[in-house]
């Protein structure tokens, strides 16, 4: 698969900001085939694309970066689909605080 050899790639590489930007894509891929099919594979793929790509965009931008909030928001809204509203409530709050920092709030 494209994504599997771009992130091996990457990851040779020790490019963290980019293996990030895979498994966010992979992410939202996996979030896609969940809802659709209502599998839980693809619901346990999508949450550590998810976990794995929010812990190297930490690793590597600062923690106000707008492009974090995106895949905050987006792994939120796959968890508030699959009714872990605890789990994602701070992510939104983190995604907002971004947003707000961001526009000066």
């Amino acid at each position: 698969e494209f994504y599997a050899e771009a992130l091996r790639v990457y990851k040779m590489k020790r490019k963290k900001a980019q293996a990030a930007d895979v498994y966010y894509a992979l992410a939202k891929l996996k979030s896609s085939q969940a809802l659709d099919s209502e599998c839980s594979e693809d619901y346990d793929a999508a949450v550590e694309c998810y976990d794995q790509g929010l812990k190297l965009r930490r690793q590597v931008m600062s923690l106000d970066d707008v492009e974090l909030a995106p895949m905050l928001f987006d792994y939120a809204s796959l968890l508030c689909n699959k009714r872990k509203y605890d789990d994602a409530m701070p992510l939104l709050e983190e995604a907002l605080r971004i947003q707000k920092a961001k526009m000066g709030l």
